[in-house]
């Protein structure tokens, strides 16, 4: 069991050392490229995450899933809904909110879609998935439809960006950098998964 535990944390260490130096290229990145190219970069590291979450499901139980698309919807529209109604403009609540309403609607579908697998699994996803997408067409009064709800720049740690920050500026660091950290916190979380019992059952 040592020499097992030990093999487990040199392999750990050289993946760390491997990837070091792309987290360190990731950090310096915002004052080596223009703001819009950070904006893009923090966009593509958001659906990242939600790749890894459709990488768990797909790569290691085989499931295939059409229904992501909603839980980062529903994640986008609790933002909006807590700006427009609660009049809320902090990025931890903002965090906080999205990930429990995606978690709640996750956790809806997954009474529905357990006991299924294979092509009744997809079917059923993007059933559900399609659900959402009608009901935020078509209650425009609520959700703004296709024109979406606008959201103002929020603060971070209360004390960076609020409505009248410059929101290029808060967009290309304080967020870039937000996104960066949840990025890597989701990383770790998913490789703790896949070495643990239930990873490995999976």
């Amino acid at each position: 069991m040592t020499t097992g535990g030990s093999a487990g944390r040199v392999a750990l260490q050289g993946r760390v050392a491997r990837l070091a130096p792309l987290l360190l290229v990731l950090l310096v990145l915002p004052w080596l490229i223009p703001p819009y190219q950070t904006i893009l970069l923090s966009y593509g590291l958001a659906f990242a995450i939600s790749a890894l979450a459709f990488n768990l499901l797909l790569g290691y139980t085989g499931l295939l899933s059409f229904g992501h698309s909603a839980y980062f919807g529903v994640g986008a529209y609790s933002v909006a809904f807590l700006v427009k109604y609660l009049h809320l403009a902090s990025m931890e609540l903002y965090l906080l909110g999205g990930i429990a309403a995606s978690a709640f609607v996750s956790l809806l579908f997954g009474l529905v879609c357990v006991r299924y697998t294979r092509i009744f699994f997809a079917m059923l996803t993007m059933a559900l998935s399609q659900v959402l997408w009608s009901l935020a067409f078509k209650f425009y009064w609520v959700t703004g439809g296709t024109d979406g709800l606008r959201v103002s720049t929020p603060t971070l740690l209360g004390v960076v960006g609020g409505p009248a920050a410059d929101k290029i500026g808060f967009l290309s660091h304080a967020y870039y950098y937000c996104v960066l950290i949840v990025f890597v916190l989701c990383v770790a979380i998913l490789w703790l998964i896949l070495h643990s019992p239930f990873g490995k059952a999976l």
